[in-house]
């Protein structure tokens, strides 16, 4: 998802558009609603329309933004290096943020009413997707940069403690973990 450029676009008769950010990009854009959604390491998130380019709106955190947004009940997530994970309305506008003990580079998954999310403290958490608080955390060994996935009840995550784990969605204690 990086990528790097000193010329004009190759394919250029090709582009429908492009937008400039203060930084690089390592967020892999969200489709939702119509409207694209990125982070960039200038610590913005931005919502693009997907048909002409033009920003609607851009939010700037306190530190990079490397996670890939995630869309859900007319609401956008995205973790930041400032240490927290944020929820937006559809407008911009910022509906609550979470304080995670260190960067979330993450990508945040919306489950059952929940956004779970890993960050460099170590811990995987699970966050009420309309109040932003806390249901419950697991810390693993190490940092958990890898975005979680979410079926039958089990949060499946790797962390660099060179495991991998599967943690019940309900209360955060774990089903099994593979080393």
């Amino acid at each position: 998802n990086v990528g790097t450029s000193t010329g004009d676009t190759p394919d250029s008769e090709r582009l429908r558009w492009r937008e400039e950010t203060g930084g690089r990009v390592a967020s892999s854009p969200l489709l939702y609603g119509g409207d694209i959604y990125v982070g960039s390491a200038d610590g913005g998130l931005r919502s693009i329309d997907s048909t002409n380019g033009s920003v609607n709106w851009t939010y700037t955190t306190g530190g990079a933004v490397w996670s890939s947004p995630a869309g859900d009940r007319d609401a956008i997530y995205a973790g930041s290096s400032d240490n927290r994970l944020y929820a937006f309305t559809i407008g911009g506008d910022e509906r609550w943020h979470f304080e995670a003990g260190d960067a979330v580079w993450s990508d945040p998954v919306v489950a059952d009413g929940l956004v779970y999310i890993g960050s460099f403290d170590q811990r995987v958490y699970a966050i009420d997707q309309m109040t932003g608080e806390e249901r419950w955390s697991y810390r693993s060994g190490d940092a958990v940069i890898a975005g979680p996935t979410v079926s039958d009840g089990a949060v499946y995550v790797g962390s660099w403690d060179r495991r991998f784990y599967a943690i019940d969605s309900a209360d955060g204690s774990v089903l099994w973990r593979y080393q």
